[in-house]
């Protein structure tokens, strides 16, 4: 005679059916020799229903089968009125086989060849099983349009390929660089179409991290070794956001003075070197756009950036490669192109705007401010509240400089034998109607004081 699960409107068969299961009743669970298959609630795991199936066969040898996996047999042993159930071979591990919370239920279909019975998992909506297939077979069933659209699929064997930044000085590449691989890290992708993944992504190893990912990055941009896709933006658990997996990826940085133990430059020096990360411990909260490999600017893709430890809040755009701080740079904030750059320690609160490649500054260099085009500009320690316009370009400065005013044009001066600028009281170096580079100041008696900016 027929009855319900309690608090259910799920009939049971029979008396010999199941008991109820102890779900939600939107969750429940019916199995028995009159119900065709096992329907395991969402948010459920293949493991769920492998051990509720172990729990409930009434018959001798059976077959579960989970596409694309070896076979799961199940076998029975009868001692008098108590049957065994045996799972033969490795069940898949929790999370093999998702469901995704508020998918359509899991489905376990039975089909009866002679005295086996196949069990096979599917689903009965676009969400359900997460299928298993290495990126060839996921690149292909993408590029033939053989793709469930809305359904959840694991690639096995996702691994960062990349070719590592290298040159022979501050701007040409080397012709051969090592072409790195790491770690082998499962990814699960949705298809949003037969033809196309969502971008977005899901790293089970690292789940509180937001991912991007391109599967058509089929070899590296460099070496044209075999890819298998890569990671296009990744923000981590600590709000640092990158266009690349920057909790593997690693650079190379050279020694700039032999046996100094300082690795700061990017290029070759001929010195030792080491391959260290994006960002060191205890950084939060920084940003870096794109290296400029799509428009021409980089020929990595790999934007080439480090920091040192502690390394809060600091904000770039786009086309960004080949820049280098040490430790304690904090809540700097960059335009558009930014490359080459060299930091000491302490870097912090300093602003520039667009196209800043090749400065050098040492230890300390705080509250500066530049406008657009920062070229090549050489600082010592401690350059300090200095404002700079437009156009500031092949200067060298030495320690201390700090409280001045620099308008447009500024460029190719040496004001390392200077003395005004290195003072406490203000500058501001300005040109002349001709063009000549003049600096003025206000001495002790209110005077207003205009000298060579060199003096």
């Amino acid at each position: 005679m027929s009855r319900k699960c309690q608090g259910t409107n799920i009939p049971t068969v029979n008396e010999d059916a199941i008991e109820c299961c102890s779900l939600t009743p939107s969750n429940c669970v019916v199995m028995s020799e009159a119900v065709p298959c096992l329907q395991l609630g969402k948010g459920k795991t293949l493991t769920e229903a492998f051990n509720r199936l172990c729990k409930n066969l009434k018959t001798g040898s059976k077959t579960i089968v989970e596409s694309g996996s070896d076979e799961i047999i199940v076998t029975s042993n009868t001692v008098g009125t108590t049957t065994t159930y045996t799972v033969s071979a490795t069940l898949p591990s929790q999370g093999d086989i998702v469901v995704e919370s508020g998918s359509d239920n899991v489905i376990v279909t039975p089909t009866t060849v002679g005295n086996t019975t196949t069990y096979t998992i599917s689903s009965n909506g676009t969400c359900g099983c997460v299928i298993g297939e290495d990126y060839d077979t996921l690149y292909s069933q993408m590029q033939n349009g053989e793709l469930n659209e809305g359904a959840y699929y694991r690639m096995l064997d996702y691994t960062n390929v990349y070719d590592q930044p290298d040159y022979l000085n501050a701007m040409t590449p080397k012709t051969t660089v090592a072409t790195k691989t790491g770690a082998v890290t499962p990814i699960i992708l949705l298809a949003i179409s037969p033809t196309e993944f969502a971008k977005e992504i899901w790293m089970p190893s690292r789940p509180q991290w937001r991912f991007e990912f391109d599967i058509n990055f089929t070899q590296t941009e460099y070496m044209n070794a075999p890819a298998k896709g890569r990671i296009t933006k990744a923000i981590d658990d600590k709000g640092n956001e990158t266009q690349y997996d920057h909790g593997e990826i690693l650079f190379k940085r050279y020694e700039s003075v032999s046996g100094s133990g300082v690795f700061n430059s990017f290029w070759d020096t001929g010195f030792g070197s080491v391959e260290v990360p994006t960002f060191g411990s205890n950084s939060f909260h920084n940003k870096i756009g794109v290296s400029g490999f799509e428009v021409g600017y980089s020929i990595y893709v790999l934007g080439n950036n480090t920091f040192g430890n502690v390394a809060l809040g600091n904000t770039f755009g786009n086309v960004v490669f080949n820049n280098t701080f040490g430790d304690n740079a904090n809540i700097n904030t960059f335009g558009n192109v930014v490359s080459s750059n060299t930091f000491g320690d302490n870097a912090k609160t300093n602003t520039f705007g667009n196209v800043v490649s090749s400065n050098t500054f040492g230890d300390n260099a705080k509250t500066n401010t530049f406008g657009n085009v920062a070229n090549s500009n050489t600082f010592g320690n401690g350059a300090n509240s200095n404002t700079f316009g437009n156009d500031t370009e092949f200067n060298t400065f030495g320690d201390g400089t700090q409280s001045n005013t620099f308008g447009n044009d500024t460029n190719s001066i040496d004001f390392t034998t200077a003395t005004h600028i290195y003072q406490n009281y203000h500058c501001e170096i300005f040109k002349r109607q001709d063009g000549t580079d003049r600096l003025r100041y206000t001495d002790n008696s209110d005077d207003l004081v205009v000298v060579d900016p060199t003096t």
